[in-house]
C-alpha cells in the first residue's frame, strides 16, 4: 500500500520537475519583461476604463439635465434573455403626446 502512493508521490514529483523544466525553457519572455507587459496591459485596461466611465457618465448627466427640464423623452428598454443582456436606448425631445 506505501510503494504505491510512494509510487504515486514521486511520479507528481518528477511530473513537477520536468513540467518547471520545460516552462523555463520554452516561455517566449523572460519572467521580468512579462510582468511589464502584464503591467502595461493592466493600465491600458485601468485607462480605457476610466474613459468609457467619463464617456457614460457625460451622456447619463446630459440625459438628466435634459429630463429634470421636463422635456418629453422617449425611454426604450429590450431585454435579452438568451444573451442575459438588456438594451436601452433615451431619446430626449420626443413629440410630446399630451
Amino acid at each position: 500500500m506505501f510503494g504505491t502512493l510512494f509510487r504515486f508521490v514521486g511520479g507528481i514529483m518528477v511530473g513537477a520537475a520536468v513540467g518547471a523544466a520545460a516552462a523555463a525553457l520554452l516561455a517566449p519572455k523572460s519572467g521580468e519583461q512579462l510582468k511589464s507587459d502584464a503591467q502595461s496591459y493592466w493600465d491600458q485596461i485601468k485607462q480605457a476604463g476610466a474613459e468609457a466611465e467619463q464617456l457614460r457618465r457625460s451622456e447619463l448627466e446630459s440625459k438628466f439635465r435634459k429630463a429634470k427640464l421636463n422635456q418629453p423623452f422617449e425611454l426604450d428598454v429590450d431585454y435579452y434573455p438568451g444573451e442575459k443582456r438588456v438594451e436601452t436606448k433615451f431619446k430626449a425631445g420626443g413629440a410630446d403626446s399630451a
